[in-house]
């Protein structure tokens, strides 16, 4: 059974994946104050030290972790820039850093999230410091996937709009054009197309889960 870490197994993504991958998949859920694999993602010893657990190799890493910052840029602090670049954009090198050995051992897969809408630049007005964050991975993503191709290893990035955890006040609000949000379902569909071994030839690409949300 292929062998599957979910970085964030703790938050609404990483809890539905957990459960949609597990019948297929062995899962291994990482989550920071987790008592069998604790993961701070920011912290580059625990990415280190959490990785002879897989020293026979990974099927797959898939970084759920990023915090969302929703604040004008002039109001954004220093500490909050900072927690925010830390979180989406220094753990996804690490994430890369740490794991590359196992994945190679096993042609593997890197997923990535992202956020829908960053395909060119645009003005963000209340999410300038998250979007910047964001359009960082995807930038990594390209990269990681050119190096990894000739290890047989993949990197994608999947860019969700508004997810199953959202409201329908909010899905009004944000004007989404399918008029729902993606379900859980849907989320892990999308992981497990990824996983497949009919993607072996998908790599450096965004697949975008938002129902038509920032076009």
């Amino acid at each position: 059974m292929k062998k599957v870490l979910i970085t964030g197994a703790g938050g609404s993504v990483g809890t539905a994946l957990v459960s949609g991958l597990s019948p297929h998949y062995e899962v291994i859920g990482s989550q920071r104050n987790h008592d069998t694999y604790p993961l701070d993602v920011t912290n580059p010893e625990q990415w280190e030290s959490l990785m002879p657990a897989f020293e026979q190799g990974l099927d797959a890493v898939v970084h759920t972790v990023g915090d969302f910052l929703y604040e004008p840029l002039e109001r954004c602090d220093p500490e909050q820039w900072r927690a925010v670049m830390a979180s989406n954009v220094d753990s996804v090198f690490y994430a890369y850093r740490f794991s590359r050995q196992a994945l190679r051992l096993r042609r593997g897969r890197l997923i990535l999230f992202g956020l829908a809408g960053l395909s060119s630049a645009r003005a963000e007005p209340n999410l300038a410091a998250y979007a910047a964050a964001k359009s960082a991975v995807a930038s990594l993503v390209a990269s990681i996937a050119q190096i990894e191709a000739p290890y047989g290893v993949t990197c994608n990035l999947i860019a969700p709009g508004l997810l199953h955890d959202a409201s329908a006040e909010e899905v009004e609000r944000y004007r989404v054009p399918k008029g729902r949000t993606a379900t859980e379902d849907e989320l892990v569909a999308t992981v497990a197309y990824l996983l497949d071994s009919s993607a072996d030839q998908v790599t450096g690409t965004t697949l975008t889960l938002s129902g038509g949300w920032r076009l």
